[in-house]
């Protein structure tokens, strides 16, 4: 399960909240974000998704 939290918003919280539900949780947190990541960094969100996915470099999950 990947979380992202935008760091001026929830941040750490996503996947705090997600891990008592799911064991496996991959955390990404975005620097510069609030509230909405896939509007307000876009780019960044969809490299940390593609590289969920398997689309792109793992290191595209990463803080910041």
């Amino acid at each position: 399960m990947l979380a992202i939290g935008g760091a001026l918003y929830s941040g750490a919280l996503v996947a705090r909240t997600m891990r008592l539900a799911a064991d496996d949780v991959t955390e990404a947190i975005i620097d510069d974000c609030g509230h909405y990541a896939a509007e307000e960094q876009p780019t960044r969100f969809t490299e940390i998704l593609t590289g969920f996915l398997g689309g792109g470099p793992t290191s595209a999950v990463s803080h910041g």
